[in-house]
């Protein structure tokens, strides 16, 4: 239990990190079409390291924000 405590920690960690870098380097580009094409790399790129690492019952999220699957 201790363990999935620090894996969750981990990944909120990680993730609140990522999410800082990208605001920061979307507030460098001036073009919105650029701006959303790095937030959805930026998301398929976390996606993708989340479906390796965490257990297919973890929340996915899209790069919209929208629920893609819950299960249970």
């Amino acid at each position: 239990m201790a363990r999935v405590a620090r894996s969750d920690a981990l990944i909120q960690m990680v993730a609140i990190e990522l999410l800082s870098e990208l605001a920061a380097a979307e507030s460098q580009i001036r073009h919105a079409h650029l701006q959303q094409q790095l937030r959805t790399a930026a998301c398929d790129l976390l996606d993708g390291a989340l479906q390796r690492h965490v257990p297919p019952s973890y929340p996915r999220m899209s790069s919209g924000d929208e629920p893609i699957s819950r299960a249970g």
